[in-house]
């Protein structure tokens, strides 16, 4: 895996600069990248980052180097995580484990730059795989804290950006002649080709490069198409998807000629194959367009079914008979999942969602709301298989003058444990 930053100013937002050449890396490239790789002192300083950390480490003494903390290709691990927390351990090259949030935290050390000036007036980007659960996700804001990007008193200096958007972003802002359709390339007898295309995209060829994949490679690489087109092809069979007419690929896998000619022969009847210009860099280039005006993406897919555990007044034959709690004189239900949003619902920026509840118990002063989420829609209780707690929040409740009981006048009503 690999690292880069891009920075723009507010008062230049067209201009996006990118870090040119990364320290260290192979000689006469220019690497506007770097490898995700950390090292560490024998006593857990920072060291270096990236190609230099690489090389520094890979230069070491056997003997020395046995005491030097290395860590590589860790971004994806809290992903694979199961049951990551703030307290999850990372394993370095020799053996030895710290804090993943302490290894993130030195990743994430801010990039000195002379004009940037003070931290505080910046507003910092962090993309993430889309694939990555809420706790990952949370887990990247706690280590940019840790880190000193910002002060966790203002959140709101510190966006997470889903790497598909930005990537979607930035390829929304090119102009034509920056892309590269992968549907009609030029013949090579210099005639007109068979099916013209309209002027919206510049024909070519992909970037060629000296690809000799070994048997490993190509059944890995042969696996990974499998899968992407079953995956893919399904996708395109869902209602909400009919009519598409661009397939847009970005990121540093979509540099590899094999798999945009691949990608050409399963889907190129389907839709158009469009590659931008700067492949590798589309992600980094959007997240920093998305900074610039977080509002740009307006509407979002909830990936998971959220809601509260609530009592609702008990219902003979429509609620089983174990969730029957007798409190008061009165027969409630409970652990009813109290849905929010649903999954694969379109949420828009800034919609809000209201619910009313009443006290549980006369003269309550706090209350604790669970949060619970599932990945599916036909939850009723949060007892259900797949439902889990993924939050709770605690409310402070005022004194009501007169109100000895909880009101209790609406058939359905809500009560708050």
């Amino acid at each position: 895996t690999s690292s880069g930053y891009a920075f723009s100013f507010a008062t230049d937002p067209e201009a996006i600069h990118m870090m040119r050449k990364w320290e260290g890396g192979d000689p006469g490239v220019a690497n506007q990248k770097t490898p995700t790789s950390l090292l560490l002192t024998p006593e857990g300083i920072f060291h270096s980052f990236g190609y230099t950390a690489r090389d520094y480490y890979h230069d070491l003494d056997p003997e020395e180097a046995r005491d030097w903390l290395y860590f590589e290709k860790f971004k994806m691990k809290i992903h694979s995580t199961s049951d990551l927390t703030m307290k999850t351990e990372l394993e370095a090259v020799n053996g030895k484990k710290m804090q993943a949030l302490e290894v993130f935290a030195h990743a994430l050390r801010p990039p000195q730059h002379p004009r940037w000036g003070s931290l505080d007036a910046i507003r910092w980007v962090i993309t993430v795989p889309a694939i990555w659960k809420q706790p990952a996700k949370q887990f990247m804001r706690e280590a940019a804290y840790k880190a000193g990007l910002v002060s966790p008193e203002h959140p709101e200096q510190l966006l997470i950006a889903l790497e598909p958007e930005a990537a979607s972003i930035y390829c929304r802002k090119l102009r034509l002649h920056q892309l590269i359709d992968l549907s009609c390339k030029p013949p090579a007898n210099g005639l007109a080709p068979e099916h013209p295309i309209d002027s919206s995209f510049r024909q070519g060829e992909p970037p060629r490069g000296a690809l000799s994949p070994s048997f490993p490679s190509f059944f890995f690489f042969f696996f990974f198409f499998f899968f992407f087109f079953f995956f893919f092809d399904d996708l395109l069979k869902k209602p909400e998807v009919q009519g598409i007419k661009f397939l847009f690929l970005v990121g540093g896998f979509a540099e590899s000629a094999m798999l945009q000619r691949a990608v050409q022969a399963a889907f190129g009847l389907t839709c158009r194959v469009i590659i931008p210009q700067d492949v590798g860099l589309t992600i980094l280039k959007g997240a920093v367009l998305f900074g610039l005006d977080p509002t740009i993406v307006r509407v979002r897919r909830s990936p998971l079914t959220y809601g509260v555990g609530v009592l609702n007044k008990f219902v003979e034959g429509k609620h089983p008979r174990e969730k029957l709690l007798v409190k008061e004189g009165k027969n409630w239900c409970t652990d009813i999942f109290e849905k929010f949003v649903s999954v694969d619902q379109s949420v828009a920026l800034g919609e809000v969602v209201q619910r009313s509840y009443c006290p549980a118990r006369p003269g309550q002063r706090k209350t604790i709301i669970n949060i619970y989420c599932c990945a599916t829609d036909d939850v009723v209780y949060i007892t259900d298989p797949g439902v889990r707690k993924c939050g709770t929040i605690s409310l402070e409740l005022e004194a009501v003058e007169g109100l000895e009981t909880p009101p209790h006048s609406a058939p359905g009503e809500h009560m708050a444990p």
